[in-house]
C-alpha cells in the first residue's frame, strides 16, 4: 500500500504564530482520528475518539479511547488541558503512571522538559519548532516534537543514552497527524471527525477496507436519466480531477478538480441539460488515468 504524505515545506519560525495554538490540540465530546501504521503490508488500523470532554475550572478533561483493530487491543488516555497552553497525559489503562506534561503548545524552537524520571530512567520532550504546508489540501501550520527516553550518564547526567525517540507531528485544526518512530516507522492519519464534520478516510467497522489502488468504478445507473453516481477510490492523498466529455472530445464540465485524501470518493453528475446520447468521464491523477462510457436515455 502506498502511504499518504503530509506536503509540507520545513520551515522553522519564531514564536509568533498567527494562529490559535489550543488549534493544535482540537477536543469535542465523539471526535474520531483514525490513522495507519507506516511501513505495513496491509493496512493496520488504529482509532481514537473521545468519549468525554468536560471543563472544569477552566480546565478540559478529556477522556479518549484508542483500538487497535488488527489485534482488538484497547487503550484509555486522559488528557488535560489547562489556560496556559499545556497538554498533560494519564494513561488509565495501566493505572502505573503520573500525569505528566507532554505537550506545550506555546513552547519555542529548543525549548526542552522532563516528562517522567524514575531512577536512571528519564524521559523528555523537546520543541523542534514549526513549519508551514499544506493538509488535506488546505493551508497547515504543523507543530514537531521530539520523544526520548534513556538513561543518563552517571558521570553528566546531561550525556543520555537515548534507547528510543519518536517525532509528534501537531497540525492546526487537525490535531495529531503523524508519529514517526525509530522502531516501527511510526503511524499517519487517514481520516477524522471533528466537531462532527469528517474528513478523509474514517472507517465505521473493523474490517472496513481502505482503499490500496486508484479505482473509477462503474457509474449508477447506467445508462441513466438525468443524473448519475459516479464512484472511485483514492489510495493516498492526490490531486485528482474528474471531468465530462463528449464522444468528440469536448469537455463539458469538470467535476472535481482538488486534492482529495485516501478513501471512497462519489459525486452525482446531473446531465438535465444535455441530450440523450453517450458520453465520457475521466478521472486523472498524478499517476493514474481511467475513462467510462455514460448513457444518457432520455
Amino acid at each position: 500500500m502506498k502511504k499518504l504524505t503530509i506536503i509540507l515545506t520545513f520551515i522553522v519560525i519564531a514564536f509568533s504564530q498567527e494562529f490559535d495554538l489550543y488549534s493544535l490540540f482540537p477536543h469535542h465530546e465523539g471526535d474520531i482520528w483514525e490513522y495507519n501504521f507506516l511501513n505495513a503490508d496491509e493496512p493496520l488500523l488504529r482509532q481514537t475518539e473521545i468519549v468525554s470532554d468536560t471543563l472544569i475550572e477552566g480546565v478540559a478533561l478529556i477522556k479518549t479511547r484508542t483500538q487497535h483493530y488488527y489485534d482488538n487491543m484497547i487503550y484509555f488516555i486522559d488528557y488535560l488541558v489547562d489556560d496556559n497552553y499545556n497538554v498533560w497525559k494519564y494513561d488509565t489503562t495501566w493505572f502505573c503512571c503520573d500525569t505528566v506534561l507532554w505537550y506545550k503548545l506555546n513552547a519555542e524552537p529548543g525549548d526542552e522538559w522532563e516528562i517522567r524520571r524514575e531512577g536512571s530512567y528519564v524521559e523528555k520532550m523537546v520543541f523542534d519548532g514549526y513549519s508551514e504546508g499544506y493538509f488535506w489540501g488546505q493551508p497547515t501550520t504543523f507543530a514537531h516534537y521530539d520523544y526520548y527516553m534513556g538513561w543518563p550518564d552517571y558521570q553528566d547526567t546531561t550525556d543520555m543514552m537515548w534507547e528510543w525517540g519518536k517525532t509528534e507531528v501537531l497540525a492546526s485544526g487537525w490535531g495529531l497527524v503523524e508519529v514517526y518512530t525509530s522502531l516501527n516507522g511510526g503511524v499517519i492519519l487517514l481520516g477524522a471527525v471533528l466537531d462532527g464534520e469528517v474528513y478523509g478516510y474514517v472507517g465505521t467497522e473493523p474490517n472496513d477496507v481502505i482503499p490500496i489502488d486508484f479505482v473509477l468504478k462503474p457509474a449508477c445507473p447506467n445508462p441513466f436519466n438525468p443524473t448519475t453516481t459516479i464512484s472511485y477510490d483514492i489510495p493516498h492523498e492526490s490531486h485528482v480531477t474528474l471531468t465530462v466529455y463528449d464522444l468528440m472530445g469536448r469537455e463539458l464540465e469538470t467535476l472535481v478538480n482538488t486534492i482529495q485524501p485516501i478513501g471512497n470518493h462519489q459525486i452525482t453528475w446531473d446531465a438535465s441539460n444535455y441530450s440523450s446520447g453517450i458520453y465520457l468521464v475521466e478521472l486523472i491523477s498524478e499517476e493514474y488515468r481511467s475513462v467510462q462510457k455514460l448513457m444518457l436515455i432520455k
